[in-house]
């Protein structure tokens, strides 16, 4: 008797444990992003709860941007991989050289950021200034003046946030109006490969993957050609594993001639 009554307080103590850890994966769940944005808080830093904040959402972006040939939402591509892959150089016609939109890559790669990042920014703003109210704070913040500029660097992409003018005052008063974001990043040096790729497909129609792997040994170069003519870039970064892939469609010959 003694035995039965010992392991049915070994079946109870094992059912309490899992309620137990079922109820905090619960509350995990519910009360995550509160969480995510208060980890880390420091009243002396503000521009490290942002960097924490917006940083994941600017990871995501990247990676979806370089993705899809350098837009969130490409207007003429083809399919690759179930994505949809923007054209950065194309003609719908036979023995003519594709045209080159955007002109330039970067720029246009920086104003895609800038235009699907602020909405992030800007809640990320008003959990900082409820963090400040949190601690007893009183908190003025203006953003209607803020002003995101987004720049792709070698080894890095830094979002700028200027005139977003935050002040806290308790014991003293702190006034604060530009903050920066940094992310660790090689997008630079993929733009600037993709770049001289597109500049042979205008000119020749195709680049030679191998030869470009040859002349950058932490590259990794593929993608396949289609019935149609056009070319699929896929170039990654081997030590970093981010990629940025598009298609071409240019100075493609005509079939039976």
């Amino acid at each position: 008797m003694r035995d039965d009554k010992g392991k049915k307080g070994q079946v109870t103590l094992f059912i309490i444990i899992a309620i137990v850890i079922v109820v905090i994966g619960v509350l995990i769940f519910a009360f995550y992003p509160k969480l995510k944005a208060t980890t880390g808080f420091s009243v002396e830093n503000p521009e490290a709860f942002l960097q924490d904040c917006v940083g994941d959402d600017l990871r995501g972006l990247v990676k979806t941007i370089s993705k899809q040939g350098g837009s969130l939402s490409p207007s003429n591509y083809a399919f690759y991989d179930q994505t949809e892959l923007q054209y950065l150089c194309y003609t719908e016609n036979y023995n003519e050289a594709g045209s080159r939109y955007p002109a330039f890559l970067v720029d246009s790669f920086q104003q895609e950021i800038t235009e699907n990042i602020k909405l992030t920014i800007d809640n990320c703003f008003d959990s900082l200034e409820e963090n400040y109210k949190s601690k007893f704070y009183s908190t003025t913040l203006r953003k209607s003046l803020g002003k995101i500029e987004t720049k792709i660097l070698p080894k890095e992409i830094r979002l700028e946030l200027l005139n977003y003018e935050l002040t806290i005052a308790k014991d003293s008063t702190e006034k604060y109006t530009s903050f920066n974001i940094l992310l660790n990043s090689n997008l630079y040096e993929l733009l600037g490969i993709s770049s001289d790729i597109l500049e042979d497909e205008v000119n020749f129609g195709q680049a030679d993957k191998i030869q470009y792997m040859m002349d950058n040994s932490n590259l990794e170069i593929t993608g396949p050609k289609y019935s149609d003519g056009t070319n699929v870039y896929i170039i990654k970064n081997k030590k970093t594993n981010e990629v940025f892939q598009f298609a071409s469609r240019s100075l493609v010959p005509q079939p039976g001639v």
